[in-house]
């Protein structure tokens, strides 16, 4: 995760509609966010999400408290065994990814998992999202086109791929 623009120069790999493709969508879909919401999308999430689920340790940004509680990025060192790596993530990356780079602790995905739960409401009241918009995100949103078996891991050395075999289908979540 190198927090660079030049992400969103990777060419189409096939028509939109035509096949599903685990992708930089999301980057693209961060910046649509941006535009339709009038601000940068770090304060876009902060404002419709975690402010008001009182998610205080979930951001895109590190301060050096939250820099000295992460737990390091590990990689596979050889004979396979995971270990501590120097990879140091930025502190202020040069844009807001959609796809990545938000921050968070155990604490506050559990928040954000309860308010799923609820369909959109966390157990204290707080509504960030509609029931339909809830269910939407666990539901097909690809029709007829099939999530891939397999999805191969471009860095072997710091990431897995990922098999779920045939059959799942994807949705806004």
């Amino acid at each position: 995760m190198t927090g660079l623009r030049a992400v969103l120069d990777a060419p189409l790999v096939a028509e939109p509609g035509t096949a599903f493709m685990y992708s930089n969508a999301t980057d693209w879909l961060g910046l649509v966010v941006e535009a339709v919401c009038g601000r940068p999308l770090d304060e876009a999430v902060t404002a419709i999400v975690t402010d008001p689920l009182g998610m205080s340790r979930t951001g895109f940004a590190l301060d050096e408290r939250a820099r000295a509680e992460l737990v390091p990025v590990h990689v596979k060192a050889p004979g396979g065994r995971w270990v501590a790596s120097d990879i140091e993530l930025p502190a202020q990356p040069e844009y807001v990814s959609g796809s990545r780079g938000l921050y968070s602790t155990a604490h506050d995905y559990l928040i954000f998992q309860r308010m799923l739960l609820g369909e959109g409401t966390a157990p204290d009241g707080t509504t960030v999202l509609q029931p339909a918009t809830v269910r939407a995100m666990f539901s097909n949103q690809i029709g007829a086109l099939d999530f891939p078996a397999e999805i191969h891991t471009a860095d072997p050395h710091a990431a897995l791929g990922l098999a779920l075999g045939p059959g799942y289908k994807w949705g806004h979540g």
